[in-house]
């Protein structure tokens, strides 16, 4: 083949492996995006991350909302409470906890844990 046949099905094959790349990745406000996206925010939120237990996180439903999606996931902790509570007196029992997480274009816009931790903000709710 001649050096010019090569460099063309060269960048033929670059193109393809970039567009096909681009296609792979799911279109913002879909649900699987969405889920993604509210998974990734509770691995992240601080009472997950002080003592959730990984292999219990789970999505239980998920409800179309406008421009998005909301996700209820829950989890167990190895503590009650919420938040990173280090340097607590922490009372050693299996937490449940429900999160439901609205995701739209693609971003968390609520985050509310039990009813009663904001965990966007990471202070528990006032009455």
């Amino acid at each position: 083949m001649s050096r010019i046949t090569l460099i063309c099905l060269s960048t033929l094959l670059i193109s393809l492996a970039l567009v096909g790349g681009a296609c792979a990745k799911l279109p913002v406000g879909s649900q699987e995006q969405g889920q993604q996206v509210a998974e990734e925010f509770v691995k992240m939120e601080a009472t997950f991350r002080f003592d959730g237990i990984q292999e219990t996180l789970k999505l239980t439903s998920n409800t179309s909302v406008a421009n998005g999606w909301k996700y209820t996931l829950e989890f167990d902790s190895r503590h009650s409470g919420y938040g990173n509570r280090t340097g607590q007196i922490l009372a050693q029992v299996i937490t449940h906890h429900a999160a439901v997480v609205t995701v739209q274009s693609g971003k968390v816009t609520s985050a509310l844990m039990d009813d009663k931790w904001d965990m966007v903000k990471g202070q528990e709710l006032h009455p």
